[in-house]
C-alpha cells in the first residue's frame, strides 16, 4: 500500500493520533512532515481528501486551502510539481472531483457547477460508496453537501432512506438535503420532528442552522411554540429568513416577553452586517413582509419601548426606526 501524502512511497507507519479508526498512512518522511506542519501543497491535499482540513494536523491554522503550510517547523518544497491540483485539473474525472471537494474549505459555486456537468446517476453512485466506506464525519457532511446541492430531487430517494436511519447525528446537512432534495411538507416536518430531540439550551441555534433555508412562515409559528426565556438571537434570525410580515411581529410586540424580545430580533436580522453569513446568502434578501406605514410601526415600537425601557430595546429600536427602508426592500 501506498503512503497517503505522496503516494509514491510504501507505508511504513500508521499515525493514529488524529484519528485512531482512520489513521494516516504514511511513509517515514510524509510523516515526519505530517508532525512538523511542514507538508507539501500536494501531500496536504491527498491527505485532506481522505481526513478532510478538520484533522488538526491538517487544520486552518496549519495549512492554507490550497495546501500552503503557514507554521512550517521544516522547510517546505513548493516546487511546481508538489502543488495542489486546481479545479479544472481535476472537474472531469468524478473521483478527482469528489476528492477535491473533500479537501477543500468550502464547498463553492463553481465547484457545485462542475459537479453538475457529470451523470447524476454516476455521481450519486460515486457519493453512496464514499458514504458507506467512511466513518468520517466530516467526509459524510461534506457528501450530504454535495449530493443535495448538485443533485436536488435526483437524490431524493437517497436523502429519505438516510432519514429513515436518522441517528442524531448529522441534522443540520440533512436538513439542507430535506430542504433541496424532498418535496417541502415532507423535509420540513422531517426536520421540525428531530428537533424534538435537541436540549432546549442548543434549540435556538440548531434550529436557526436547520429550518432558515425554507424560508416558511410555518417556521414563525413553531418559534412561538418553542421560545422561551432568555431569549437569544437565533429566534431573530430564523424569524428573518422566515418571510415575516408585519401583523405577525405586531401580535408579537403586543404579547410582550418573549415574543416582543424576537419581534425586535426579527427586526434587527433584516439589517444586513458584516457578519451574518448565512442570512446574506439568502436570495432574495429578506425582507419585512406587508409592512404598516413607517410612521405607525415606528409608533407602535416607540410605545412599547415605554414598557420595556431597558438598553438592550431601546438601543435595538433606535437602530429599527433608522434603517425602515432596509427592513422593508424600500
Amino acid at each position: 500500500m501506498n503512503c497517503q501524502a505522496c503516494k509514491i512511497r510504501q507505508v511504513e507507519v500508521i499515525e493514529k493520533c488524529d484519528d485512531e479508526i482512520e489513521p494516516y498512512k504514511l511513509c517515514h518522511e510524509c510523516h515526519e512532515r505530517l508532525l512538523s506542519y511542514s507538508l507539501r501543497p500536494i501531500e496536504w491535499y491527498n491527505l485532506a481528501s481522505i481526513h478532510t482540513f478538520n484533522k488538526f494536523l491538517l487544520h486552518d491554522d496549519f495549512y492554507e486551502d490550497d495546501g500552503v503550510a503557514t507554521q512550517p517547523e521544516k522547510d517546505v518544497d513548493e516546487a511546481k510539481d508538489l502543488m495542489a491540483p486546481a479545479l479544472d485539473s481535476v472537474k472531469d474525472s468524478i473521483e478527482s472531483l469528489l476528492d477535491y471537494c473533500i479537501a477543500k474549505w468550502w464547498l463553492e459555486e463553481d465547484m457545485i457547477s462542475c459537479l453538475k456537468y457529470h451523470m447524476p446517476h454516476l455521481l450519486l453512485q460515486s457519493i453512496k460508496i464514499r458514504f458507506d466506506c467512511t466513518q468520517n464525519y466530516f467526509i459524510k457532511s461534506r457528501l450530504y453537501e454535495i449530493a443535495s446541492k448538485s443533485l436536488g430531487r435526483f437524490c431524493e430517494g437517497w436523502i429519505r432512506e438516510r432519514w429513515r436511519m436518522y441517528n442524531g447525528e448529522h441534522i443540520m446537512c440533512l436538513s439542507e438535503a430535506a430542504c433541496l432534495c424532498l418535496p417541502f411538507d415532507e423535509g420540513f416536518n422531517l426536520v421540525l420532528n428531530a428537533l424534538e430531540c435537541i436540549p432546549e439550551n442548543e434549540l435556538p441555534h440548531v434550529a436557526f442552522s436547520c429550518l432558515y433555508r425554507f424560508r416558511t412562515q410555518s417556521a414563525l409559528n413553531w418559534i412561538e411554540i418553542k421560545v422561551k426565556s432568555p431569549v437569544k438571537d437565533s429566534w431573530g434570525r430564523l424569524a428573518a429568513a422566515s418571510n415575516p410580515t408585519w401583523d405577525k411581529l405586531n401580535v408579537w410586540l403586543q404579547n410582550g416577553r418573549p415574543y416582543s424580545l424576537v419581534a425586535i430580533d426579527t427586526l434587527i436580522n433584516l439589517i444586513p452586517y458584516p457578519g451574518e453569513n448565512a442570512l446574506r446568502r439568502l436570495t432574495p434578501r429578506p425582507i419585512l413582509i406587508n409592512p404598516s406605514s413607517i410612521a405607525l410601526m415606528s409608533q407602535v415600537l416607540k410605545q412599547y419601548c415605554e414598557k420595556d425601557n431597558v438598553p438592550r430595546v431601546r438601543q435595538a429600536i433606535e437602530k429599527i426606526i433608522m434603517n425602515w427602508d432596509i427592513i422593508t426592500g424600500s
